[in-house]
């Protein structure tokens, strides 16, 4: 309220009562807030309340600014998962165990499958699934090359030629075409040999001996 050429209130620092004088208003000061001249009322907080907030203010901002970056250093040293490498091909078996345990028995298999013409859906189905096999025998191949350059670029193309001879196979026996199915094994056979003989196996492969 007012008194004299002041305003009594409370005094937050102080806490007690105490007049503030408003000769600092540029009008005088009315209920509503709104100067009785018409003009804007003028802010009735003490000037040393005005300055209080303003550096309450300026230190909540340094605060902020301290500690930021403190709390990201410490989440960036949060110790991250370790991500483990994805897999990739790596050979395990020995290259004479694919020889003799998938190249050799299902070239043999095929020459007699083939010997004459599969009879219904169930034989050319199983004639393609062999052809597969060899044709992914051709990819383990690719895996085990030789350590010495000049042997590597052979041994990658005869493994390559079994690959698409097999895979010309089994598109033969899936279109069941008996003839092209035959001539697409006698390429198997010759991709083998080729091989074999280059790096000098003592094996030549022959899936019709019985058309000799």
């Amino acid at each position: 309220m007012k008194q004299g050429g002041g305003l009594v209130g409370w005094d937050k620092a102080l806490r007690r009562p105490t007049v503030w004088d408003v000769t600092f208003l540029n009008s005088s000061y009315t209920r509503n807030g709104a100067a009785e001249d018409g003009g804007p009322a003028q802010s009735l907080v003490p000037p040393y309340e005005k300055t209080t907030m303003t550096r309450t203010r300026f230190w909540f901002v340094v605060a902020v600014f301290a500690v930021g970056p403190v709390f990201l250093s410490v989440a960036h040293s949060q110790p991250q998962p370790v991500r483990k490498p994805l897999p990739k091909p790596e050979p395990v078996a020995e290259t004479k165990l694919l020889m003799e345990g998938i190249a050799d028995p299902n070239t043999r298999a095929l020459g007699k499958l083939l010997a004459t013409k599969p009879k219904d859906a169930e034989g050319w189905a199983f004639t393609r699934g062999q052809a597969l096999l060899l044709a992914e025998a051709g990819n383990l191949l690719m895996m085990r090359p030789p350590k010495t350059r000049a042997s590597e670029d052979s041994w990658l193309t005869h493994a390559g030629d079994l690959r698409d001879s097999a895979t010309a196979l089994a598109r033969a026996a899936a279109a069941k075409d008996y003839l092209q199915a035959r001539t697409a094994l006698a390429g198997v056979a010759n991709a083998c040999n080729r091989c074999h003989q280059t790096f000098r196996v003592g094996l030549r492969v022959d899936p019709f001996p019985e058309d000799r």
